[in-house]
């Protein structure tokens, strides 16, 4: 599985494989910090033996270092959900581009959204990507400001999305 999941990387930021912080071995790295959290969780769209995507996260704990470097304040919802251990980080979202556009995403994103009880869903989405950033607003996400959460990373917007109160 993990093969799928680094072939499927592979692909997607096949022009950026050169870049120190999007290394396949960098990519191994934070999968496998990421898979060893807990509540980490993954769902996989597949068609016959093909593997067409993936999405997956963990829930994060209060003393989480998620938002560090966060440039502008969290808003109290969130801050207040991160409190109690109810915030659910979404590390990748990926489909391949030749399944792209075809509401995989989308299916991937719910699937994960109704597997999980956490009230807010969190997710980082690099700066200048206006697609991505329009699909995950248009499924409800809000920014809560930007971010570079590792030395050699981009800068990243940071979204979050709370669940209706019942």
């Amino acid at each position: 599985m993990k093969e799928d999941l680094v072939r499927i990387y592979s692909e997607i930021y096949a022009d950026k494989l050169l870049d120190p912080f999007f290394t396949v071995e960098r990519f191994r790295e934070r999968f496998d910090a990421h898979s060893s959290a807990p509540d980490f969780k993954l769902v996989m769209a597949s068609r016959d033996e093909d593997t067409l995507g993936y999405i997956y996260g963990f829930r994060l704990s209060p003393d989480s270092r998620w938002f560090r470097g966060v440039r502008d304040s969290l808003p109290r919802e969130l801050t207040l959900a991160l409190a109690d251990g109810d915030v659910f980080a979404v590390c990748e979202v990926m489909v391949r581009q030749e399944w792209q556009r075809r509401g995989i995403a989308t299916a991937l994103h719910q699937e994960l959204w109704n597997s999980r009880r956490e009230r807010v869903f969190t997710l980082l989405i690099e700066e200048g990507n206006k697609p991505s950033e329009a699909a995950h607003a248009s499924w409800g996400y809000r920014p809560v400001g930007s971010m570079q959460p590792f030395p050699d990373a981009p800068v990243y917007i940071s979204m979050f999305l709370r669940r209706a109160e019942s």
